[in-house]
């Protein structure tokens, strides 16, 4: 889909930060241990969406509008990110061209819609690709399509999904894009999607409740083939997914259960005291995080909380070092051999990133499976 070229447009870096705690190299955090690092991020920066990127640094999402980059010794660069002036619910991720991506929503508040997915290079030079994404289209009114997760595909393309107009979209390195929707049940909501083990892509579908009507929704999980195949498994309210090194897909449903699901749709639950978001450990485990919900009067109800669940579903609490006024939003296992994830202070949404280590893994772990995620295929000691 989509006739004309891709807009782009190319914009320099802008702030540094030095935090200069940790010393530089790539040891292994012994397991548990966690380190907060704060200079260096914009004050209300509120860090999201974080993904290990391909320059062995780790690379995140600033909600107010801005793209950071956190080397594992702790040093923060912040990049201003185009036309974006929010990127509230965006996705990150490596591409296969040794670039990082990620989605950019258009303002809610804008008459000019125009999401994009967009392209920075590790030394900060920005591309836009806004051509073949397609309004949603309501009672003859367009609207944001909300592109959302995004993840590197097997096929060597990027993959997106698209929350409000219930899409799934590829685009190539080049910044040609292809969106999918048949097969795609209305109203399913998609939201995070990520690369399986079966040489497909997985997505999450949330679903929603009718605030009128109270009628629910259920969501789903989905997969889609690099051909645009969709089909849909039974779920009730799935958040985030990702491929484990036991070549299964594993999904949380928010707040107390994480899923184990075969690529064939066999599904195992195991419960979890606090789970948001997950992601595949260097270790070969899982690892989780939720906690530091906030009330309607934006009061927090539960601290931050980080665990880890093996493949054969046994659970382990960490939280312990994470600051009490944290609300955690989103973890990736790290270039070092540990797991980073993004922080929100309660009392001022200012931002921290937390490294957490996984601990020596003198095993090797178990790989199964032709398309595992690349945090499976390193070597560690």
């Amino acid at each position: 889909m989509g006739g004309r070229s891709p807009v782009a447009c190319v914009l320099a870096m802008a702030v540094a930060g030095v935090v200069g705690v940790v010393a530089p190299g790539a040891a292994v955090d012994k397991k548990g241990q966690v380190t907060e690092f704060s200079a260096g991020i914009s004050p209300g920066a509120q860090p999201g969406s974080i993904t290990a990127g391909p320059d062995g640094n780790v690379w995140f999402i600033e909600e107010r509008g801005r793209i950071g980059r956190i080397t594992p010794a702790g040093v923060v660069t912040e990049f201003a990110a185009g036309s974006a002036v929010e990127l509230a619910g965006s996705g990150i991720t490596a591409g296969p061209d040794g670039n990082v991506w990620f989605t950019e929503r258009t303002d809610r508040a804008s008459d000019h819609i125009e999401d994009r997915i967009a392209r920075i290079t590790p030394t900060g030079e920005l591309t836009e690709f806004s051509a073949g994404i397609t309004p949603k289209v309501l009672d003859g009114h367009a609207f944001s399509p909300g592109v959302s997760g995004i993840t590197a595909g097997p096929d060597g393309n990027l993959w997106f999904t698209e929350y409000d107009a219930n899409r799934i979209g590829r685009i190539t390195p080049t910044g040609e894009i292809t969106e999918f929707s048949e097969g795609i049940t209305p109203d399913k909501i998609p939201t995070e999607i990520t690369a399986g083990p079966d040489g497909n892509l997985w997505f999450t579908e949330e679903g929603y409740q009718n605030q009128q009507t109270g009628q629910v929704h259920p969501g789903g999980i989905g997969r889609i083939t690099p051909a645009g195949v969709v089909t849909e498994f039974s779920s009730d309210a799935p958040s985030s997914i990702t491929a484990g090194c036991d070549g299964n897909l594993w999904f949380t449903e928010p707040f107390t259960t994480i899923w184990r699901m075969t690529p064939k749709g066999k599904v195992s639950d195991f419960s979890a005291s606090e789970v948001s978001e997950i992601t595949t450990g260097p270790d070969g485990n899982l690892w989780f995080i939720g906690g530091g919900i906030l009330s309607d009067a934006g009061d927090q109800v539960s601290p931050g909380a980080i665990g880890r669940i093996t493949p054969k579903g046994k659970v382990s609490d960490f939280s312990a070092g994470i600051s009490p006024d944290a609300i955690l939003n989103e973890i990736t296992a790290g270039p070092d051999g540990n797991l980073w994830f993004t922080e929100t202070r309660v009392d001022n949404r200012d931002g921290r990133i937390g490294r957490i280590g996984p601990g020596p893994s003198p095993k090797p772990r178990p790989r199964h499976g032709r398309d595992l995620p690349a945090v499976c295929q390193r070597p560690r000691g």
